[in-house]
């Protein structure tokens, strides 16, 4: 059969990618006047329309989705009237990609991602031509920063913290510390 997905307040929503879970992205209208401005949403059958936001500026839209739930698009900044391409995830919100490439070429903008791998990999539109975005852009684990109650008398207890983080909670983690004693 079929299903009306809503929209966000407008009087169309254009769906543009779905991944296996079902889930849904695209953009919507917000409001009836004209349907401006449109923002990139996503759907889930459980938790309805979502609104994804935007980088600051008006509009945003949404092209596709990859299995672990990160969305890639559109949006526009408060000073731009075009778009920056951007990642979006569940766990870190909407991510301006031009902000996540430590080596980009001078000059280039990236405007618009198109495609997201399971992988990580970014298919995305830039002023210089279409490119691919690696691995580094997925949401690998990060560890870190290490603490420790500083200094520390000799035959003293010693307090040592770590922070993890992991976008997939599915993934499961092993930490081995190694101490080494010196007097």
């Amino acid at each position: 059969g079929m299903l009306d997905i809503g929209t966000l307040g407008g009087s169309y929503s254009w769906p543009a990618g779905i991944n296996s879970s079902g889930q849904i992205v695209g953009r919507s209208g917000t409001i009836m006047a004209g349907n401006s401005p449109q923002h990139a949403f996503s759907w889930t059958q459980a938790g309805g329309i979502v609104d994804l936001g935007t980088l600051g500026g008006t509009h945003s839209g949404a092209s596709a989705i990859n299995s672990f739930g990160q969305v890639v698009g559109e949006s526009q900044t408060p000073s731009n009237v075009g778009g920056n391409a951007f990642l979006w995830t569940q766990t870190g919100g909407m991510v301006d990609l031009n902000t996540r490439i430590p080596t980009a070429p001078p000059g280039i903008q990236l405007i618009s991602a198109f495609l997201v791998s399971d992988g990580g990999l970014i298919a995305a539109h830039s002023n210089i031509g279409d490119v691919i975005l690696g691995t580094a852009l997925s949401n690998a684990p990060v560890a870190g920063p290490i603490t420790a109650n500083d200094p520390v008398a000799k035959d003293s207890l010693l307090s040592v913290q770590a922070s993890f983080t992991d976008a997939d909670n599915g993934n499961t983690h092993t930490a081995v510390w190694s101490w080494r004693s010196e007097e």
